[in-house]
């Protein structure tokens, strides 16, 4: 890609003004083609007396007599014409090389690192909830308090966010389809910052943070050129299934990112709903499914079919996980069963987490949905609870099992061969069905009457009493480390 020496001064000037510019530094100025607009804050340059049409508005610099179709129009003696095309030739190599070499970048960090080096500025971008995607590497300012928190947080402070929201700035950035000098108390010099834009949408915002107070068209034109360069890169990345500041911060936080209860604070304020619902995390198994749809399908299907629903699809490394919330677990369970239904149907296996209520704890609660996935290989809904037990003795070494189970176990395993019966196997229904004595016996397939008639046997050998909860539960507890062994 090469560039015409075209570009806009900042403000529009008076002739009287123009004259008193010394035109050496001319990288202020671009050359307009013939078919430039007629606008107060352009500039035309020709060497010729001639010009290809009237120019009333136009700023127009020339050699030679003042022609009568142009009201703005500057003489300069022999030989100054010479010097402002020399300026202007400089800035457009400077842009050709900048344009070059950025051709050959193919992520963003390398962008920005060849960028600044070429500029001698620094730079960032960030996407929609201020998270710094990539940062200069190349160039350091150790004494700026605020590049230091960007490099260790990798957000844009919440407060200094706030301080560019109440200032009213973000509205016309955001609006922004060109860069735009940006001044703010945040940084001790000026800003041009620069929004990407993709198929008519906001994807991420470039700022150069101007060390020099340097704001001059030329680094603007410079700016808008690799913004260009982003866009491609975002062309060929998957990063456009983060839509918005609340799916970003919910994928930072399943990537298990510590982020500030400010900064959650601040992006909940678009979904006030979730902070007094109560949560639960649906992961399905996108990639299991041999008809190659894409989790975005099934996000979009869901939509259409439940969109009065509460719950917020995200899609993470190419796998679909449902957000769900409501008020109560009622209003939670009822929603469970709508998507169980779906889930089936679509022969999707999916993982649901325990219920909860605060947004930080995601990434926990995501282990949980991808626990119970991994759990059940049929499809349909897998529930976290169904394991919880299982999980939790899973953290017992192997070698301590021995020492944790209760004495009363190997007194019964000794005593095995005196009756015709399993005491063993008779305890451990007894207290699978609640110490319920015709339910056990209807397990067991025995009378009442015989069941009591095992039962006193059993406890006469244990040393422990079966009406007392907590020794109930460390026998069931060793029962099921036995299991597990």
């Amino acid at each position: 890609m090469t560039w015409d020496v075209v570009c806009h001064v900042l403000q529009p000037f008076a002739p009287k003004e123009i004259l008193k510019t010394n035109f050496e530094q001319a990288d202020t100025l671009l050359l307009m083609d013939g078919t430039a607009a007629d606008r107060p804050n352009t500039i035309y340059v020709t060497a010729s007396a001639t010009l290809p049409r009237p120019f009333h508005h136009a700023l127009v610099v020339s050699l030679g007599d003042v022609p009568a179709e142009a009201d703005n129009r500057i003489v300069l003696e022999q030989g100054g014409l010479a010097q402002v095309f020399n300026a202007l030739a400089s800035a457009k190599s400077w842009l050709d090389t900048l344009s070059t070499t950025l051709a050959l970048c193919d992520n963003d960090q390398e962008l920005l690192d060849r960028t600044s080096l070429h500029m001698g500025v620094p730079m960032f971008y960030l996407d929609e909830s201020y998270r710094i995607l990539a940062m200069t590497k190349s160039l350091d300012f150790p004494g700026d308090e605020e590049w230091v928190h960007m490099k260790e947080k990798g957000y844009l402070s919440p407060k200094n966010a706030q301080k560019m929201k109440d200032s009213g700035d973000l509205d016309k950035l955001a609006l922004a389809r060109k860069p735009m000098v940006y001044h703010s108390d945040i940084y001790p010099f000026p800003s041009i910052t620069s929004n990407v834009w993709l198929g008519g949408r906001f994807v991420s915002r470039l700022t150069v943070l101007c060390v020099d107070g340097n704001t001059s068209p030329l680094v603007l034109r410079a700016c808008e050129l690799v913004t260009a360069h982003l866009r491609r890169i975002w062309e060929r990345s998957d990063r456009l299934s983060d839509s918005g500041p609340l799916q970003s911060m919910l994928l930072d936080l399943l990537h298990g990112v510590h982020l500030s209860e400010e900064l959650i604070a601040d992006r909940l304020a678009s979904a006030p709903y979730l902070n007094n619902s109560v949560m639960q995390l649906f992961f399905a198994d996108v990639k299991a499914r041999d008809d190659r749809q894409m989790a975005s399908y099934y996000a979009s299907l869901l939509q259409r079919l439940y969109g009065e629903e509460h719950f917020l699809p995200v899609v993470w490394q190419e796998q679909l996980l449902l957000l769900a919330y409501a008020p109560d677990e009622v209003g939670l369970n009822s929603l469970t069963a709508k998507l169980s239904h779906f889930f089936a149907d679509h022969h999707l296996r999916c993982g649901v987490s325990n219920p909860f209520r605060h947004i930080r704890d995601l990434h926990g609660f995501f282990h949980q949905a991808l626990a119970a996935l991994e759990s059940e290989q049929q499809a349909g809904l897998s529930f976290y609870r169904s394991i919880m037990l299982e999980r939790i003795l899973a953290y017992i070494p192997e070698e301590q099992i021995p020492f944790l189970i209760s004495p009363d176990i190997p007194r019964l395993e000794e005593a095995e061969g005196q009756y015709s019966f399993s005491l063993l196997d008779t305890l451990r229904t007894y207290l699978e069905c609640n110490c319920n004595l015709i339910r056990t016996a209807e397990r067991l397939y025995v009378h009442k009457n015989t069941l009591l008639y095992r039962l006193n046997h059993i406890k006469s050998i244990l040393r422990c009493d079966l009406n007392d909860a907590d020794e109930r539960l460390l026998l069931m507890l060793s029962f099921k480390l036995l299991e597990g062994q």
